[in-house]
């Protein structure tokens, strides 16, 4: 059942490709419909939280900001550290997740924006243009 309520659930690839969640083991059961969950064994239980338990480690960087905005809230997510995807892995998530879309294109060009008023303003501090 769908509540409408947002939860917190990182994503990522796990065996063969299907999303896993990182929340806790017990989180893909809670996602199964409660006759589907009936059906299953113990076993197949286990079997589901091990195979879905895996999923992202810690990474050196990890920055996460949410921000209200128009209609809703904007999330944003930085993960960093050493490679250790498959180069296999990387080619079918780059397929999957291309870098070169309008989103990101507005992205870079919106944050290029913030970042270069950010310096025009520091500018004009040091300049005494603008006098407090």
């Amino acid at each position: 059942m769908n509540t409408g309520m947002a939860t917190d659930t990182t994503l990522a690839a796990g065996p063969g490709g299907a999303a896993a969640s990182t929340d806790d083991d017990g989180a893909a059961l809670a996602r199964l419909a409660p006759d589907v969950l009936a059906g299953l064994t113990a076993e197949q239980k286990d079997a589901i939280a091990q195979a879905y338990g895996v999923g992202w480690k810690r990474h050196p960087v990890n920055i996460r900001l949410s921000m209200p905005w128009v209609g809703g809230r904007f999330f944003l997510t930085l993960v960093g550290g050493s490679e250790r995807r498959a180069p296999r892995r990387r080619t079918a998530e780059r397929q999957h997740h291309p870098l070169k879309t309008a989103g990101n294109l507005f992205f870079a060009v919106g944050l290029g924006t913030v970042f270069y008023m950010g310096a025009v303003v520091v500018l004009a501090l040091q300049s005494s243009i603008i006098e407090f």
